[in-house]
């Protein structure tokens, strides 16, 4: 069980996780809780030993004084997945270029994404659609072999019924 374990390094990957793609300067396992620390950030863990239907479950949460979000994460066998954004339940491996964005829950909206990236010349990999049981929303994950221009992915925000969408690369947090 997780919440046995000392999980000081898993913290540290985490916070260099988090830093690195906004900071200029290398962020490393040695700097990284110094960084954050010098720039106000407060770590806080916490080990619980009763979670959701999971056996081990990793909860990140980040706030700040505009927005928050909220990522868990577990392993099946040896490979991590990410099992729940925010409210939305998703099921799926950290591992490539991932587009990550919620969509009003109603026919047609997956069809209108997939059409409209073709036509952008995005070939997606694959996706996983969850839905949040607060908000009446879905939120899409999809793999795609490289990132999404970002004058694609402000025209896609644009497209009825899509609420956001954001690129992340999960190679380049790779140990």
């Amino acid at each position: 069980n997780i919440s046995e374990v000392d999980t000081k390094m898993l913290t540290v990957a985490v916070i260099k996780g988090a830093l690195s793609p906004f900071l200029q300067e290398s962020v490393n396992y040695v700097n990284a809780p110094g960084l954050a620390k010098s720039r106000g950030i407060k770590i806080k863990e916490v080990k619980i030993k009763e979670t959701d239907n999971f056996a081990n479950l990793l909860k990140v949460r980040v706030v700040t004084d505009k927005d928050y979000c909220c990522v868990k994460g577990t392993l099946f066998g040896k490979e991590g997945r990410i099992v729940m954004i925010n409210d939305y339940r998703v099921d799926f491996v950290p591992q490539g270029w991932l587009m990550i964005g919620p969509h009003i829950d109603r026919p047609g909206i997956i069809g209108k994404v997939g059409t409209f990236l073709g036509a952008s010349g995005i070939n997606i990999a694959s996706m996983q659609v969850g839905r949040s049981e607060k908000a009446g929303n879905q939120m899409m994950v999809l793999s795609v072999e490289s990132a999404i221009p970002q004058t694609v992915l402000e025209q896609l925000k644009s497209v009825d019924g899509i609420l956001g969408a954001t690129m992340v690369n999960f190679e380049s947090l790779r140990m």
